[in-house]
């Protein structure tokens, strides 16, 4: 760490009964024992865990603050060293002046997150657990609370160490041959390792692939979808608040816009593609292309259409019929009408998109960004070749293959040193005894 202790405030401002000033490090307790005097007399040394009352005596409240005192000894505490932790009366005021009083002590202002790196480097806390504590700060509704809650629990390091037992499975029979064969022991590669291996490796991609969903749903993503002159851009224009140039004239939209409305206070990106007709030219066929492209990656696809041709498209999430204000006819089931220039049926068009997003969303638990994603699809990617080198190869091929995927693994959660293969084998095998 950067100091003898770090300290931060650790409540959130407003109005509460008491606010919250956190202290690590290996000289939290001396910094304490300088201001802090407990009740009834007593000398506060810090070798006591839980909570003692007094009184924090700085200039120029000389008779002191009222404070409880909570002493978290490391390195079974949160951070995995000695935490004090400053309960006093709510007042901002009062609390950074508290912390300058520790700082002209000898702290040393923490960074953003530095407490939980702290947990992560004393392994109190893995990586993926800590990415847990960003996720549910960042969690916008009870669904991401509840997945980051699952994830902070331990939910992905448990799927890792799954995974990571199970690769370790692949190499005890392969290194405990080529290790030891001038020992009297005989490893033999099980019948269908590779078999083993290969399905190991897609359920690897697979899980990566729910991971990647699920990132992308930190910023639900709507893509319009509808024949030239839909009204798709004016549509755009008013449910964004954008600036689309809008035109008669067909293929006036070209490459994809994206603007954004807000709703029950999550954010909700709305792209506008290239109508769908024929191309008469390279410059058509690449904005077809690119529409493409933003609908294989959409949360929701949403079909456009004039209600006077309803030319919806089929296997969209919803559809919405424009040019409501001058159409008098019957209205196809299911179809959302709407009239962009006026404002009517905006309100329940969002309403609508949100529904649809909150009720297909995927089931996915955990809630990851791209940093585990990519670890896995490197290491399903490892596991595979290893597969094959099993098959044409000698088993130092495979071995050396899956210990990158192990290495790949152990390092998404931050794992302790060690080595989990020469682990397994002394303990199943006893060699040497």
């Amino acid at each position: 760490m950067r100091a003898g202790a770090i300290v931060a405030i650790a409540s959130a401002r407003g109005q509460a009964p008491r606010a919250v000033i956190r202290l690590a490090g290996p000289l939290a307790c001396l910094l304490t024992e300088q201001r802090f005097s407990p009740d009834g007399g007593l000398r506060y040394d810090g070798s006591a865990r839980g909570a003692t009352l007094g009184r924090w005596r700085m200039p120029p409240w000389l008779d002191g603050i009222p404070v409880d005192i909570w002493t978290f000894k490391g390195p079974a505490s949160a951070c995995g060293v000695d935490v004090v932790e400053i309960h006093l009366p709510s007042s901002p005021y009062l609390s950074e002046r508290l912390v300058d009083d520790l700082v002209a002590g000898g702290a040393v202002l923490a960074e953003p997150g530095e407490f939980t790196r702290m947990a992560v480097e004393n392994g109190r806390l893995d990586l993926t657990r800590a990415e847990g504590v960003l996720a549910l700060i960042r969690a916008r509704d009870d669904a991401e609370a509840k997945s980051a809650r699952g994830r902070l629990m331990g939910g992905l390091s448990r799927v890792l160490e799954a995974f990571e037992s199970e690769i370790v499975d692949l190499l005890v029979p392969i290194e405990a041959g080529l290790d030891f064969s001038d020992q009297d022991f005989r490893a033999d590669i099980p019948t269908g390792a590779a078999r083993h291996a290969h399905e190991l490796g897609q359920r690897l991609a697979e899980f990566s692939a729910s991971e990647e969903r699920e990132c992308r749903r930190q910023n639900y993503r709507v893509v319009l979808r509808g024949s030239v002159n839909a009204g798709k851009s004016t549509l755009w224009n008013a449910l964004t608040h954008g600036a689309a140039i809008t035109s008669p004239r067909a293929g006036t939209t070209r490459d994809p816009l994206v603007g954004s409305f807000t709703h029950a206070d999550i954010e909700v990106l709305v792209v506008d593609t290239a109508g769908i007709g024929e191309a008469l030219d390279s410059i058509d066929a690449a904005a077809q292309e690119r529409a493409l492209i933003e609908v294989q990656s959409a949360d929701l696809v949403v079909s456009v259409a004039d209600l006077r041709k309803r030319d919806f498209q089929a296997g969209a999430g919803l559809r919405i019929g424009t040019h409501s204000d001058v159409y008098h006819g019957s209205i196809p089931e299911g179809v959302i009408t709407v009239c962009a220039l006026t404002g009517s049926g905006l309100d329940a068009l969002k309403l609508a998109i949100f529904d649809a997003l909150m009720k297909h969303r995927d089931a996915t638990p955990l809630l990851l960004g791209s940093r585990v994603s990519a670890g896995l699809r490197a290491a399903s990617a490892a596991i595979e070749r290893g597969a094959a080198a099993l098959l044409d190869h000698p088993p130092e091929f495979a071995a050396a293959d899956f210990r990158d995927a192990l290495r790949l693994v152990r390092a998404l959660r931050f794992a302790a040193p060690g080595d989990p293969v020469l682990d397994r084998i002394f303990s199943s095998f006893c060699i040497g005894k």
